[in-house]
C-alpha cells in the first residue's frame, strides 16, 4: 500500500456522496505535484473535491489531511459570496471611525 493518495469526491443534491482513488504514491513530492496538476476546470472532470492524504494516519486523525482543493467553479463562487457578505456587512465602517 502506498503511503500518499489523490481522493476526488462528488456530493449529489440528494445529499449522497462518492470517492473515487486517483493516484497513490510513496513519494509526498509527486503526490503534490499530481494534487497541483488539477488546475483547469476541464481536469476535474465532475469532482467537487481533491484531497491529498497520509495513510499513515488514521482518517479521523487531523494529520490525514494534508491538502485539499475544490473544483475551480466551487471555489470562485465560494471566495466571491465571502467577498460579498463581508463587504455587506462591513460597508460602512467610517461610521465607526475608521478607514478602508
Amino acid at each position: 500500500m502506498k503511503r500518499y493518495t489523490i481522493e476526488a469526491s462528488t456530493f449529489e443534491l440528494d445529499g449522497t456522496e462518492s470517492h473515487k482513488l486517483l493516484y497513490t504514491s510513496n513519494s509526498v513530492t509527486s503526490a503534490r505535484a499530481y494534487l497541483e496538476g488539477f488546475t483547469t476546470a476541464s481536469d476535474w472532470q465532475q469532482y467537487d473535491i481533491i484531497n491529498f492524504l497520509d495513510t499513515a494516519h488514521p482518517s479521523d486523525s487531523p494529520l490525514s489531511l494534508l491538502d485539499s482543493k475544490m473544483h475551480p467553479s466551487i471555489d470562485t463562487g465560494a471566495t466571491s459570496q465571502s467577498l460579498s457578505d463581508f463587504s455587506e456587512i462591513w460597508e460602512d465602517v467610517t461610521s465607526w471611525g475608521g478607514r478602508l
